[in-house]
């Protein structure tokens, strides 16, 4: 059977190359919204004291949706390009100040560390500041890069995604002491892409070779990030029926290893960007 002529390996690669600053800036606002869905949950169950709690639920809903419609605009003229990027940054924003507060509650009397694995994520409002600080570089103009490449600038966020990544999977796993050796695979794995995409981005220009190796190495985090999802589930499903969806989201919290996956998607956004020159 073949294959239509638009579904191509090389029309979809001719598509994408045409279209890649508004597909990453989609994905941008696509994450954002679906970070909100994920935060409204966490803050939900756990009964939110502050009206705070709910900012990043609503946020998430109105910019996310915002920022999808800006990515899929075809031309930004001077203004819009503006209002995208006051978007971004709100973003980046309010995940610096959710940072600050996941940092500083419920330390008490604990011992710091302990308070990072037992209270509120530490790493989880990054997620906002990361894919936003991602879809502003998209949105620079090609002549600002003139002493290092738009994507080795990308591939040093997306390798500090996977490092945010490595010390989450500790923090959560640590809960439980690492019961199950399986555990330490989204650690390695992290860690493994932190690295890699780290020498990447010291380097101005990419052979096929290397970006085959990424690719690869992308496409563990994708198996590694099904895997955990899976198990995630099945630790929840496990519970009594009696704690509703509170059995998903605490324990083994089922949306924690998708953001494995979700850093490998700007991983091979950042590879499918059209190739550039450095100056």
């Amino acid at each position: 059977m073949r294959w239509p002529g638009f579904l191509t390996p090389l029309a979809v690669a001719g598509w994408i190359t045409r279209h890649w600053a508004n597909l990453a800036l989609t994905v941008v606002g696509l994450n954002v919204l679906f970070t909100g869905a994920d935060v409204y949950f966490a803050h939900h169950l756990d009964r939110p004291e502050t009206s705070a709690q709910w900012v990043p639920v609503y946020f998430s809903a109105v910019g996310g949706l915002f920022l999808v419609v800006l990515g899929l605009m075809k031309n930004l003229e001077a203004l819009g390009r503006i209002v995208h990027q006051t978007w971004l940054w709100l973003s980046i924003a309010v995940g610096v100040v959710g940072l600050f507060f996941h940092l500083t509650m419920d330390v008490g009397d604990q011992d710091l560390l302990k308070s990072f694995v037992y209270s509120a994520p530490i790493a989880a409002p990054l997620v906002y500041a990361g894919v936003s600080l991602f879809g502003l570089i998209v949105l620079e103009p090609a002549h600002r890069f003139t002493k290092i490449r738009r994507s080795q600038v990308l591939m040093l966020i997306v390798s500090g995604g996977f490092a945010g990544n490595t010390i989450l999977s500790i923090l959560d796993h640590e809960r439980d002491h690492f019961f199950n050796a399986m555990e330490w695979a989204p650690v390695v794995a992290s860690l493994f892409a932190t690295f890699h995409c780290f020498l990447l981005a010291l380097r101005s220009e990419w052979s096929d070779t290397d970006r085959g190796y990424l690719f690869g190495t992308l496409w563990m985090q994708f198996f590694v990030a099904g895997v955990g999802f899976y198990l995630h589930a099945r630790a929840g499903l496990a519970l009594p029926a009696g704690e509703g969806v509170h059995r998903f989201f605490y324990n083994a919290p089922i949306f924690a290893p998708l953001l494995l996956a979700n850093v490998a998607v700007y991983g091979m956004l950042t590879l499918l960007a059209p190739r550039e020159t450095s100056a």
